[in-house]
């Protein structure tokens, strides 16, 4: 038996909405932070590869994500 995985209407709005505010979040951080989420998340690069791009350590790179994790995590834990 197969099961097909719909999305629902809500399912697609939460989506949207989630999308929305990693967007409103990333619009709030330096545009240095918004090149470090580019590069790590839509160009998949290492913390290395970053790391020399911007001329710091991949130990400031791995810095630099938590703090904007911990930063998108509080944003969206007072929406939900």
């Amino acid at each position: 038996m197969e099961l097909i995985s719909e999305r629902t209407p809500l399912d697609q709005l939460c989506e949207k909405e989630s999308k929305h505010l990693v967007r409103q979040v990333l619009k709030e951080v330096l545009p240095k932070h918004e090149l470090i989420i580019r590069l790590r998340y839509w160009e998949n690069m290492k913390y290395a590869q970053i790391a020399e791009i911007l001329g710091t350590t991949p130990g400031a790179v791995g810095g630099t994500l938590s703090y904007i994790h911990n930063k998108l995590h509080k944003k969206l834990s007072e929406v939900f």
